[in-house]
């Protein structure tokens, strides 16, 4: 059957909604009417239904208005509009089908959605308790800690409110304290802290970059998805390839345990890209999500993310 959930991996807190706490090593079966969407965070993950209900399950479930801190099966946030997105953090966010944008974590609250006037949300992006959302019209904006300067905006201090990065904007992927921006016009940019070399600029020096730079792979392709994990970085190209940098020291990046400082391409596999049979969304899915940040799930696994949630399409 179509739009079913399944998840494997490390499960502590309940994140993979199998009705207990014990890890998973094979994908099983989450019990939950058919699924749109899905999200992971660091301890929660979430899914919107086709009636646009919004689920939660994992840690922290008190903080969703669930009678229990762990939740171990997907359980309905109720007393909500119907959801068309979300996305998963330390904190969660949920757009709602009329527009209004809700938040869940550190600061429990509706936000209003007005960053550009005309423009609708059209990507929600989380890491931690950072926030990021694009609208339709291109505009990227954030909040948050903004530690290292993962927010591109020429400084390191916290933005408590919405705080305009850049237009023309298409995909972003938030690590740990680094982002990653696919402009419209395929461009890559890179910010953030780079201490391990996931901004990809060929050196771990300067340790910070707080204005986005502009980042050439080594053969000039279509962007077609990016992805982040704590402190590594991912680019899928159109015609199948795949790049990655950053931190290795799990293996992570599908290549020996030594860790690229600029994009390097993996060698020996092409992903098929964009026609895939009826399980590419799991994978794209999977790659653009950060289940566990120090891991990915490769279409041949290399290294297995520790909780991995999927949706069969």
């Amino acid at each position: 059957r179509k739009h079913e959930v399944f998840s494997w991996g490390g499960n502590s807190n309940g994140q993979l909604g199998v009705g207990d706490t014990k890890d998973r090593s094979t994908p099983t079966r989450v019990t939950i009417p058919p699924v749109r969407q899905i999200a992971c965070g660091s301890n929660i993950s979430a899914a919107i239904t086709f009636d646009g209900s919004l689920y939660v399950w994992g840690s922290n479930g008190s903080v969703y208005g669930l009678p229990f801190d762990v939740v171990e099966r997907p359980n309905k946030i109720s007393n909500m509009p119907a959801m068309s997105m979300v996305a998963c953090g330390s904190e969660m966010m949920a757009l709602s089908e009329d527009g209004r944008l809700f938040i869940w974590g550190g600061e429990e609250r509706e936000m209003s959605t007005n960053f550009t006037k005309g423009d609708t949300i059209a990507q929600l992006i989380t890491a931690y308790t950072n926030k990021m959302v694009i609208t339709s019209g291109g505009s990227l904006f954030a909040w948050g800690t903004n530690t290292f300067g993962q927010f591109g905006v020429g400084h390191d201090n916290a933005c408590p409110h919405p705080t305009h990065v850049m237009d023309g904007v298409a995909r972003v992927a938030m690590g740990a304290f680094h982002t990653l921006i696919l402009g419209k016009d395929n461009s890559l940019y890179t910010c953030g802290r780079n201490e391990h070399g996931e901004l990809g600029i060929g050196t771990e020096t300067p340790k910070e970059i707080h204005i986005p730079r502009k980042l050439v792979l080594p053969i000039s392709e279509a962007i077609e998805f990016i992805g982040c994990g704590n402190n590594h970085s991912m680019v899928l190209t159109t015609n199948g390839h795949l790049f990655n940098w950053g931190n290795n020291n799990s293996a992570q990046l599908g290549l020996p345990r030594v860790s690229n400082r600029a994009p390097i391409m993996l060698p020996g596999l092409t992903f098929m890209t964009p026609k895939w049979n009826e399980w590419a969304t799991i994978f794209r899915w999977i790659f653009l999500g950060r289940s566990d940040p120090n891991s990915v799930l490769y279409l041949l696994p290399t290294e297995v993310a520790f909780s991995t949630i999927c949706v069969r399409f």
